[in-house]
Formats: structure tokens, C-alpha cells, sequence
């Protein structure tokens, strides 16, 4: 579940968060937000809005991969005026960053260091 108060408290605080929606949050459509759709950044962007939760407003973003076909739904604070199309991309960056370390920890079989005992 997305925790929409905790992202309004985090923006008051500048800082900005990109999420996928998960299936099971609940948004409410509030309006569109016109954007380039000519523009190489934005190809496979289906639609740009603000979207709500109760009081707390975002701006959701839906990406279709031209190559598999696969519809995502970003949700972020950052600003409306921002390319829907970086949005996607900022995201699927971070998601690459985070699958490599995941991975590396795999790979190199990191354990829990339990309780270290030094001896003189």
C-alpha cells in the first residue's frame, strides 16, 4: 500500500518520490496535464494527470514498453511540468541501480556478519 500522507509530509520537506501505483492503491483522477507527445522523451507515454488520494495530490504517469507491451503506472511528486517521459525513465534508471547491487550481493553471497569477537 502506498502511504499517500507520508508522501505529502516527505514533498513538504522537498523531497521527491517516484513509485510504481501498486494495483491495490486507490487514485482518484483529478485532471490532465497536457505534454509533448511528439517529443522523443515521451514515446510510450499514454497519459499524464494529477491524481488523488483524499487530500494528497500526484501526478501519475502511464508508460506502455513499445517493446513488450507492458502498461506501468508512476506515481511521484515531482513537478507537473517535468516530461512525463523522464519520469518513466528516471525510474526504470533507479530500478537497474538497485537490481545491480541486489544482484551483487547475490553473487558474492553476503551474509549477516553476526557478533564479532576480537581477541589481543
Amino acid at each position: 500500500m502506498t502511504d499517500y500522507t507520508w508522501w505529502k509530509h516527505q514533498k513538504q520537506h522537498d523531497n521527491d518520490m517516484i513509485s510504481v501505483l501498486k494495483d491495490n492503491s486507490v487514485a482518484t483522477f483529478f485532471e490532465s496535464i497536457p505534454f509533448d507527445k511528439r517529443s522523443d522523451i515521451n514515446v510510450g507515454i499514454e497519459g499524464y494527470s494529477i491524481d488523488q488520494n483524499k487530500e494528497v495530490k500526484f501526478s501519475l504517469v502511464q508508460y506502455r514498453d513499445p517493446e513488450t507491451k507492458i502498461l506501468y503506472r508512476f506515481i511521484t511528486t515531482l513537478p507537473a511540468g517535468i516530461n512525463p517521459g523522464k519520469i518513466a525513465m528516471l525510474y526504470f534508471k533507479r530500478w537497474t541501480i538497485e537490481k545491480a547491487f541486489n544482484n551483487s550481493k547475490s553473487d558474492l553471497k553476503e551474509k549477516k556478519l553476526g557478533h564479532l569477537i576480537v581477541t589481543p
